[in-house]
């Protein structure tokens, strides 16, 4: 059956080292305790993003002097600014919306390798990940390396070996492997395979791995 699929000895080590080493990346996050991603603990806000700081500002009373208490007398001032109290976005992000940390930790909770990375926060730069999109399972999964991390948004810097950067990946929402050294002999067989010929079975191949890969994100 792996021979049908085109699946070579080297392309099964490289999907086992895989799993191996997400399955480590789940423990370590499950067993953090600062972040509620334990089952035990409820998800808790990050407290460092646009959407936990806009709450805050909206949670805090500015003081009025005493000849002003007449103006408070019907509203307290906070820091919050008025497009914020509207609930507009700014930089993408709605104000008093969910946090995205929270959003995350659910998802790593359901084992999603992003997810988990997130989590990570800047521990996860870099890290080798192949990252596949939906409107490209004929290509494969594009490998890279998680380059910077930014606490506002929750999000990591991708920089794909192509050349291309994705500059704010939510990880949680994508479809997320790591990569593994393994990676590198298993590309250099395909690439050797479709030299000679063999591109329909690395086809039926990649249309294989990508379901499965789907399934197990």
């Amino acid at each position: 059956e792996q021979r049908r699929l085109g699946v070579t000895p080297s392309m099964r080590r490289a999907q086992e080292a895989r799993a191996r080493a997400e399955e480590r990346l789940r423990r370590a996050v499950g067993a953090a305790s600062g972040d509620g991603s334990h089952a035990a603990m409820p998800p808790a806000s990050c407290g460092v993003c646009l959407v936990c700081v806009r709450k805050a500002e909206a949670e805090t009373s500015i003081p009025f002097s005493s000849r002003h208490l007449s103006r408070a007398c019907v509203v307290a001032n906070t820091k919050a600014t008025k497009d914020a109290k509207a609930k507009t976005k700014t930089n993408g992000v709605a104000a008093f919306s969910l946090c995205p940390q929270i959003s995350a930790i659910i998802e790593a909770r359901r084992g999603h390798v992003g997810a988990c990375l997130t989590l990570l926060r800047e521990r996860a730069v870099g890290r080798r990940v192949r990252v596949r999109w939906p409107d490209e399972t004929e290509r494969g999964p594009f490998a890279g390396t998680v380059a910077s991390f930014d606490a506002e948004s929750l999000t990591h810097a991708i920089a794909y070996d192509d050349g291309d950067v994705e500059p704010a990946c939510r990880l949680w929402k994508e479809t997320v492997h790591l990569g593994v050294p393994e990676d590198a002999h298993a590309e250099a067989e395909r690439a050797e395979r479709r030299d000679h010929g063999d591109g329909k079975d690395d086809a039926a191949f990649l249309r294989t791995e990508n379901r499965t890969a789907a399934a197990a994100a």
